[in-house]
C-alpha cells in the first residue's frame, strides 16, 4: 500500500471463486490478483483493486473483481517519503531492465 497506514490491504470477492476442473485432476490451474499498482491510499472498504484471474493451461477460465476488505487510511509523512523512495529505485530498476 503506497502511502498508507498499512504496507497491506486484505482482498475479497463477492462471490466465492470456483473452477470446473476434470474429474480426473490433470488440469492445471494459475491464480494471479492483477492491478495497477502501486496501490495508493487512502482506501475505502469496499474499493475495487484489480481481479482474480484464473488459467487452466493457456486459457483464462474466469475473472473476477477483488476489493479492499477494510478501509486503509493515509500514512505519515515520514512513510510516504520511504515509499515514494522505494517507488523511485524500484522505478529506475524497471528502466534498466527494459533496457537490456
Amino acid at each position: 500500500m503506497f502511502g498508507g497506514e498499512s504496507r497491506s490491504v486484505k482482498l475479497v470477492s463477492p462471490d466465492p471463486i470456483k473452477v470446473m476442473v476434470s474429474k480426473n485432476g490433470n488440469d492445471k490451474l494459475l491464480a494471479r490478483v492483477v492491478y495497477n499498482g502501486p496501490v495508493k491510499a487512502p482506501i475505502t472498504a469496499g474499493q475495487q483493486i484489480g481481479v482474480v484471474r484464473v488459467w487452466r493451461g493457456a486459457n483464462v477460465a474466469m475473472e473476477t473483481p477483488v476489493y479492499a476488505a477494510d478501509a486503509v487510511g493515509t500514512g505519515s509523512t515520514m512513510r510516504r517519503a520511504l515509499d515514494g523512495a522505494q517507488e523511485l529505485v524500484i522505478g529506475m530498476f524497471r528502466a534498466g531492465v527494459e533496457k537490456l
